[in-house]
């Protein structure tokens, strides 16, 4: 008899065991789920200085939408385009911790609505399959079928090693699109017919439809997709909060432009002498560095299909003329080089070593507007001192205040948001561990004391 309870107890405990086994796994698995997303060597920010204004487009409904990504972000991704270029790629991927994958990349997806982004037709029209592509395309179902339309953007290009991505969008359409099929949503079932008048619906397949601005908002929201490809497995995706919402239209504040000394003059620091050569001349690297403030401006200048760019000129040092360096002219924080062989004169070469004084302005280009400069920075040499500019924003992403952030994002808990994690789960978790052995333990516990006095009556 006492063998047979030995048994029992035997069995109740592997009984035991696996329930405990099942909790664990209902519980961690969307807390492996929400960690997984934390493994990115960068923290997953939603787009930033997000921008719609009227484009003159190729239709009269087409917007000009922009907007940026964080420092770190961008720093990550023009190290690994710079890797690709070296044939470095996978060191570079492992060398910041990226064993989950073999490539990955940028995209974007923005959503909308016409008038109020709760109604059931014009409303935000983001739906369920927006964050899968079991067929390889995102917005798609397993049958094939798309539940987006033209207007959904579903899969942007974005260039990361940029920091404002810009583009039209709400264009014009054909027939296909506005009408839709059993593979396609169609438009016209995205919009009410009070919201628009037909401009032109020909036999061509052509359609235009024009909305009037002063009568009706659009809404526009954007988030980033991060895809990772691992040898023959299908794409994942992670992907950012949603952005903040902007608006154009009756009911949306009028940005107006940009006029001189609304743009603060460049930040440039840590001029340097670089190893390479071009033509027989030296190269020199400088950092840039751009405020909060200028990537909004900047995504602003960018909806509007404008211009803002940085012009970058260099003095012998000891001389006056300063000349242009012809420098490709990206703002985008971090390092530019610049080639010396337009310092030099006709058949004169700047021999290494040669000290030099670099500054930069930036040229603000908007559409009916004079173009204008802002200041010039302050002059940079070789060894000069680092440039702290009050209400600088967002620097490079590198100082110790940025990576503290970014490290606490990364630590932050996913279920409760505040617990430091012990053993890397939630406190919550451990405490529904804790409970559910003493629940377990004391079942066993009765059972096994059930099973004694009935054997000790049978004895009896």
């Amino acid at each position: 008899m006492e063998k047979s309870i030995k048994r029992k107890s035997i069995g109740f405990l592997a009984l035991a065991i696996f329930l405990i086994a099942c909790l664990l796994i209902t519980i961690c698995a969307p807390a492996l789920s929400a960690r997984a997303t934390v493994n990115l060597p960068f923290t997953l920010v939603a787009p930033k200085n997000v921008t719609i204004t009227k484009a003159d487009g190729d239709s009269p409904t087409t917007m000009g939408f922009a907007f940026g990504i964080t420092n770190e972000m961008n720093d990550f991704f023009v190290g690994y385009d710079n890797a690709i270029i070296a044939g470095t790629l996978s060191s570079y991927l492992s060398s910041k911790g990226v064993t989950y994958a073999d490539e990955m990349w940028m995209l974007a997806q923005v959503d909308w609505a016409l008038d109020d982004v709760e109604d059931a037709v014009s409303g935000w029209h983001y739906n369920e399959y927006w964050n899968d592509a079991p067929l390889g395309g995102l917005g798609q179902d397993s049958d094939g079928k798309y539940h987006c339309s033209t207007w959904d953007v579903v899969d942007m290009a974005v260039d990361a090693s940029k920091t404002v991505t810009e583009a039209w969008l709400y264009r014009g359409f054909n027939e296909y699109d506005w009408l839709g099929n059993e593979n396609l949503v169609g438009l016209k079932d995205q919009l009410r017919s009070s919201q628009y008048t037909f401009e032109n619906y020909n036999v061509d397949g052509d359609v235009t439809i024009s909305i009037d601005w002063t009568k009706h908002t659009i809404y526009s929201r954007a988030r980033f997709v991060v895809v990772l490809r691992k040898d023959e497995q299908p794409d994942s995706f992670v992907f950012s909060d949603w952005s903040a919402t902007v608006a154009y239209g009756k009911d949306a504040a009028t940005a107006e432009p940009l006029e001189p000394g609304d743009v603060i003059a460049p930040t440039i620091t840590g001029l340097r002498l670089t190893d390479e050569e071009f033509n027989d001349n030296p190269v020199v690297a400088f950092t840039l560095t751009v405020s909060d403030t200028l990537a909004a401006q900047k995504a602003q200048i960018a909806a509007a299909n404008g211009t803002l760019r940085v012009e970058v000129e260099a003095r012998v040092k000891g001389t006056t003329e300063w000349k242009d360096l012809h420098v490709a002219g990206e703002v985008t924080t971090g390092e530019l080089t610049a080639a010396l062989i337009y310092l030099a004169e006709p058949g004169q070469v700047i021999p290494a070593g040669t000290e030099i004084e670099l500054r930069a302005r930036y040229l603000v280009g908007q559409a009916g507007q004079e173009d204008f400069y802002s200041n010039y920075s302050k002059v940079i040499g070789f060894g000069s001192d680092d440039i702290s500019i009050a209400d600088q924003g967002t620097t490079t992403g590198t100082g110790d205040a940025a990576t503290e952030d970014a490290e606490s994002a990364k630590q932050k808990c996913k279920i409760c948001h505040f617990c430091p994690q012990p053993l890397g789960l939630c406190i919550f978790i451990w405490i529904a561990i804790i409970v559910a052995v003493l629940v377990v333990g004391a079942i066993v516990a009765l059972v096994l004391k059930k099973q004694k006095e009935k054997a000790d009556k049978e004895n009896r």
